[in-house]
C-alpha cells in the first residue's frame, strides 16, 4: 500500500480523497470515496499493488457504506439517510505532528516470524450492532510546500542546543510549531534555539533502518518528513436512532482507544475532540495534520 500512496501523492488529485473503513451489508470493508476526474489516478495504483483484489464501482449507496472484505469500492458522494436517526462524531488531531506514529515494519515479530496488525483494533471497534453503524473516514490531499517547510524548519531547530538543554519547552515546541494560531510563542522559541550553537554531528544526516530499530526521536521525524507526506483528516462516526446514544458514545470510545495502538507516548500521539451531534451527514474536519504515506498504509490497510 505504501507504494499506491506514493503514487497518489505523484499524481496530485484535484480533490481530496476520503479512505473509510466502514459497513456494507453488514460486513466491514475497505471503501475510496474520491471525485469521479481523479477516479484512475485513485484506483490504478492499488489496482496495480493487488492485482488479486477485486475493485467494485458502488453507485447510490449511504455515504459510509462499503464493500465486503477483499473488495474496494469507488462510491459517488450521497446526501441520503435515514431520517430517524442521528449522526456523532469525534475528529481526531495528531499532536507533535512533526513526529510519527509507528509504522507497519514496527509491529513484525522478526524472532516468532508473525506480525501484529494494529488494524484488526479498529476493525473489532466498528462491528455492526443491531442499531448502530460505525465508521472511520481518513482525507488525505498531497501537503502544500509551506506545509513541509515549517514542518522541516521544525525539525532542525530541536537538534540546536537550546532544546536539547530544555526539554519541556522542545515538547512544547513540537507541539505548536506547525498549528495555525499557535506559532507566537514557538515563533521566539525558534528564534531563540537559531541564536544557539548547532550540534557537532548531526543526527538528521544519519538514515534509519527499514524496520525503524534503535532510531533517535529527530532521526524518526526526519526520515517521516522524507517521505511523500499528505494532509489527513481522520473524523470517527457512529449512526444510530437517538434511544442508542450511550452505546453510541461507548462506539467513539472504542474507536478512539484502537487508535491508540498505532502511537508511542515520546512519538506523535492521536487526541479527539469531544463528540458531537450533526444535523446532515459530518462535513469535513478542521484538523489537518500531517503523514507520510508510509503511516498511511500503517493506517490504512
Amino acid at each position: 500500500m505504501e507504494k499506491a500512496f506514493a503514487s497518489l501523492h505523484q499524481a496530485k488529485p484535484r480533490h481530496a480523497v476520503t479512505l473509510v473503513y466502514g459497513i456494507r451489508e453488514g460486513q466491514i470493508g475497505l471503501f475510496v470515496r474520491c471525485d469521479e476526474a481523479d477516479r484512475d489516478s485513485v484506483i490504478e495504483p492499488i489496482r496495480a499493488g493487488y492485482p488479486d483484489a477485486t475493485v467494485a464501482l458502488v453507485e447510490g449507496q449511504r455515504a459510509g457504506d462499503v464493500s465486503p472484505p477483499c473488495q474496494l469500492d469507488v462510491e459517488q458522494s450521497s446526501n441520503s439517510r435515514d431520517a430517524n436517526r442521528q449522526i456523532w462524531s469525534t475528529e481526531i488531531e495528531l499532536v507533535k505532528e512533526i513526529f510519527p506514529v509507528l509504522r507497519h515494519a514496527q509491529f513484525e515479530d522478526l524472532l516468532n516470524h508473525n506480525f501484529a496488525d494494529p488494524v484488526s483494533g479498529l476493525l473489532r471497534a466498528i462491528l455492526p450492532e443491531e442499531g448502530i453503524e460505525c465508521r472511520i473516514e481518513i482525507t488525505v490531499r498531497p501537503a502544500s510546500r509551506h506545509r513541509l517547510h515549517r514542518a522541516n524548519s521544525a525539525v532542525f531547530l530541536l537538534e540546536r542546543e537550546f532544546f536539547q538543554r530544555h526539554h519541556r519547552l522542545a515538547g512544547y515546541f513540537a507541539r505548536t510549531a506547525t498549528r495555525p494560531g499557535r506559532w507566537r510563542l514557538a515563533w521566539i522559541l525558534g528564534l531563540a534555539a537559531r541564536c544557539s550553537p548547532q550540534p557537532s554531528h548531526s543526527k538528521l544526516e544519519t538514515s534509519t533502518s527499514r524496520l525503524h530499530e534503535r532510531e533517535d526521536d529527530l532521526q524518526a521525524a526526519a526520515d517521516k518528513l522524507g517521505g511523500h507526506l499528505f494532509d489527513v483528516q481522520v473524523c470517527l462516526i457512529v449512526e444510530a436512532s437517538p434511544s442508542f446514544r450511550p452505546q453510541a458514545f461507548d462506539r467513539l470510545r472504542r474507536m478512539e482507544g484502537a487508535l491508540g495502538a498505532f502511537t508511542r507516548s515520546r512519538l506523535a500521539t492521536f487526541s479527539a475532540t469531544k463528540p458531537k451531534l450533526l444535523d446532515a451527514l459530518p462535513r469535513p474536519s478542521t484538523k489537518w495534520f500531517l503523514l507520510s504515506h508510509e503511516e498511511l498504509a500503517t493506517l490504512w490497510h
